[in-house]
C-alpha cells in the first residue's frame, strides 16, 4: 500500500462543515426563488394605506426636505402619528433615485428577503442551520407575509429589524443591538415589543448572569428613543397619537372576538394550524425544545399577542412575530425528526399546499386582500377603470370614495397620467357627472352605492368580477 497515497478525512469536522455548506445553498436558493417570485409585483401601482399612509407622506417629505421629519416641522397628521424611521428611509431613496414605484418595491422586496434571511440565523443559532432553513422555509410559504413582501408598510421593517436585533442579542453584539433597535423603534412604534420581550427574557431566563438587571436596563435603552419623539410629539402638537384614524374611530378594541381573531391569525389560519401542532407535540419531548432559547421566541410573540387583542388590529401587524412562530415551529420538528423523517416532511407538504390555495386570493376574504395576492387583482380592475376613465372622461367630474378618490387625483400612485376631476361622493350636496364604486372600499363606497341605487343612477361600465370590482355610474335619463 502506499502510504504516501492522500487518504480522504473523513473525520467528523469536514462532514460537518459540508453539511453546513448545503444548508448556506439552501437559504441562498430559497433567497433566490423568492427574489424571483416577486419580480412580477415591483411595477405594480400602489395599494391602499401603502399608498396613503407611506409612499404619499414619503414623497412629501423627499420634496419638502428630510428635516421636515422632525416633530413640529410638519402637519401633526402627516406621518400618521408614527415615528419617521420609514419615511426618512424612503424619502432620502427618492432623493438619491429619484421616484418610481419599482424602486419603493425593491425595497420592500429588500426587507422581505432580509427578514428569511435574518430567520435562518436567528434559527440557527436557537436550534441548528436545519431548523433555520426549515423556519425561513415555513416563513416564505406564509401567504401574509409573501404578499406583504411586495407592499411598503412598516410592518415588514419592523419584522426585518426586530429579528436583526433578536439576532445581535443571542450574539451579545450589544453595541448593533442598541443600534438596530433604535431603528427598530423609531420605524414604527410596535417594535418597542421585541425590545420588551428581549429586555424580560434577559432578566427572567438568564439567571446565570449575575449582572442581568443592569444589563436589561441596557436593553431597554432603544425605548428612550421612542418615549423621545411621543414626547416630542406632544409637545409640539399637545397630542400623543396625531393617526386621523383614529380621530373618529377607538384605538381600544378588547373584546372575545378580537382575541379570536388575532389568536387565529397567529396559530390557525393560513396554514398556521400545523406549525401550532407540530410546537405542542414537542412539547412532550424530553427535554422539551432543548435549552431555553425557544422560551425566547415565545416571548417575543407574546406583546403582539396580548397588545393587538387589546387594540385596533390588521392581520399585517402581526407579521413581526410570524419568524418566532415559525422559528418554534421548526425547532420542534427537528426534534420530532429523531422518532420519524417523516414528520416534519409531511408538515412542509401540507404548509406548501395550503401556500398554494391561499396565496392567490380566489378564495372569499374579509377586508382589502393585502393578506395575499388578491389585493394585485383589485389593483388591476382599479387601473383599469381608471385608464377608461382618463381615456373616455377625463374632463367630467367624478365622484368617488376610497381607495380610488386617492388614486384617481395623485399620478404618481400609478393609475393616472393626469390627476382626474375628483368630488366627495358622500356628499350629496355635489354633482358629478359620474360616480364610481369599487369592492373592497372604505365605508363611504356603501354611501356612494345607496346614493346611486337611491337616485337612479345608471351602470354604464363594469370592472373586475365577483368580490373584486369597479363599476361607473351615469346620472338617471331625465323623464
Amino acid at each position: 500500500m502506499d502510504h504516501d497515497q492522500a487518504v480522504p478525512d473523513r473525520s467528523p469536522a469536514p462532514r460537518a462543515q459540508r453539511v453546513d455548506r448545503l444548508y448556506q445553498l439552501g437559504i441562498a436558493a430559497l433567497l433566490a426563488v423568492f427574489l424571483i417570485a416577486k419580480l412580477p409585483t415591483l411595477a405594480t401601482p400602489y395599494y391602499w394605506d401603502e399608498a396613503a399612509a407611506y409612499v404619499m407622506p414619503a414623497l412629501w417629505l423627499a420634496d419638502e426636505g428630510l428635516h421636515h421629519a422632525l416633530p413640529g416641522l410638519h402637519p401633526p397628521s402627516k406621518f400618521f402619528g408614527h415615528p419617521p424611521g420609514i419615511y426618512v428611509a424612503m424619502a432620502a431613496l427618492y432623493r438619491v433615485f429619484g421616484h418610481d414605484i419599482r424602486v419603493t418595491h425593491a425595497f420592500a422586496v429588500a426587507l422581505a428577503v432580509g427578514a428569511l434571511y435574518l430567520t435562518y440565523r436567528v434559527g440557527r443559532v436557537v436550534a441548528g442551520a436545519e431548523a433555520g432553513l426549515l423556519a425561513a422555509v415555513l416563513l416564505a410559504l406564509s401567504p401574509l407575509f409573501f404578499a406583504q413582501a411586495g407592499l411598503l408598510h412598516g410592518d415588514m421593517t419592523v419584522t426585518a429589524l426586530g429579528l436583526a436585533a433578536t439576532l445581535f442579542y443571542l450574539q451579545e453584539r450589544r453595541a448593533l443591538y442598541l443600534i438596530t433597535a433604535t431603528a427598530l423603534v423609531l420605524s414604527k412604534e410596535t417594535g418597542i415589543g421585541i425590545v420588551a420581550a428581549i429586555g424580560a427574557y434577559h432578566v427572567l431566563f438568564r439567571n446565570e448572569r449575575p449582572e442581568r438587571i443592569r444589563e436589561a436596563a441596557l436593553l431597554f435603552t432603544p425605548a428612550i428613543a421612542l418615549a423621545a419623539f411621543f414626547a416630542a410629539t406632544w409637545l409640539t402638537t399637545g397630542q400623543v397619537l396625531n393617526n386621523p384614524y383614529f380621530a373618529e374611530n377607538s384605538l381600544g378594541a378588547a373584546s372575545i372576538a378580537q382575541l379570536r381573531s388575532v389568536s387565529a391569525w397567529l396559530f390557525e389560519r393560513q396554514g398556521r394550524w400545523i406549525l401550532t401542532v407540530a410546537t405542542a407535540l414537542a412539547l412532550f419531548e424530553r427535554p422539551p425544545l432543548g435549552d431555553n432559547k425557544p422560551t425566547l421566541m415565545a416571548i417575543l410573540v407574546l406583546p403582539f399577542w396580548l397588545a393587538f387583542s387589546l387594540i385596533y388590529f390588521l392581520p399585517r401587524y402581526l407579521l413581526a412575530v410570524f419568524p418566532y412562530v415559525c422559528i418554534l415551529a421548526a425547532t420542534a420538528l427537528v426534534a420530532s425528526s429523531r422518532r420519524s423523517r417523516w414528520i416534519p416532511v409531511a408538515a412542509l407538504l401540507g404548509t406548501a399546499l395550503l401556500f398554494a390555495r391561499e396565496v392567490t386570493g380566489e378564495r372569499a376574504t374579509v377586508g382589502n386582500y393585502e393578506m395575499n395576492l388578491g389585493y394585485v387583482e383589485v389593483v388591476n380592475v382599479h387601473v383599469a377603470a381608471a385608464r377608461w376613465l382618463e381615456e373616455n372622461h377625463a374632463q367630467v367630474s367624478i365622484g368617488a370614495a376610497w381607495p380610488l378618490s386617492l388614486v384617481l387625483s395623485h399620478p404618481r400612485l400609478g393609475y393616472v397620467d393626469k390627476p382626474l376631476d375628483i368630488t366627495s361622493a358622500a356628499d350629496r350636496g355635489e354633482h358629478p357627472d359620474l360616480l364610481v364604486w369599487s369592492s373592497p372600499g372604505g365605508s363611504e363606497n356603501r354611501e356612494l352605492l345607496a346614493r346611486a341605487t337611491s337616485e337612479g343612477w345608471r351602470p354604464v361600465q363594469r370592472f373586475g368580477r365577483g368580490a373584486k370590482t369597479a363599476v361607473v355610474f351615469a346620472p338617471p335619463k331625465a323623464p
